[in-house]
């Protein structure tokens, strides 16, 4: 299981704070500043890291909304802008983001957590009912879906530079997309 990222910014937190600031001798008043600063946008992550994909799209919002005023009122005017012809081709890109209906973090992680719950449920109840080659089908299943599941968390945590087998591990961009 990949930490969620409120969990790694708080372990670092509480690093910084506990461990590292207390370190630095009073006498290094740029490194306190520093681990102060630190400290502080460490804290507004943890306060605005599950918001950024709808601060982004509030924005998209908001500027799909002037555009299109904008543009409105050039047609009024009877305007001939160069930039118009840009400005509506980025609107048709953004528009697909627009349409989507994506649930919250919160709202995904919890609709994660009742599926894995469901899942695990279920295979419980196989495990009790199945005769055995049914459980070793089940099994192939479990085990090529913890195959896919370790990939994506070695892939997750490779920056960290603890794998062992590094080039071994796809771009985690890669998993994410692969369907």
């Amino acid at each position: 299981m990949v930490p969620d990222t409120e969990t790694r910014l708080k372990a670092m937190l509480r690093s910084v704070e506990e461990v590292i600031a207390p370190a630095l001798p009073a006498t290094e008043r740029l490194a306190l500043d520093q681990a102060t600063i630190l400290v502080e946008n460490i804290k507004m992550l943890i306060a605005h890291h599950d918001k950024q994909f709808h601060y982004d799209m509030a924005e998209l919002r908001d500027y799909s909304r002037l555009a299109g005023e904008l543009l409105a009122l050039l047609h009024r005017e009877g305007m001939q802008c160069r930039e118009a012809a840009g400005i509506q081709a980025a609107l048709e890109r953004g528009k697909p983001a627009l349409d989507m209906q994506l649930p919250s973090p919160a709202a995904l992680a919890s609709q994660v957590l009742d599926l894995k719950s469901a899942v695990e449920s279920l295979l419980e109840e196989i495990h009790e009912q199945a005769q055995p080659a049914t459980k070793n089908a089940v099994g192939t299943i479990v085990l090529e879906h913890s195959e896919r599941q370790l990939l994506r968390e070695r892939a997750w945590f490779l920056k960290a530079g603890f794998d062992l087998d590094p080039d071994a591990v796809p771009p985690l961009d890669t998993l994410l997309a692969a369907q």
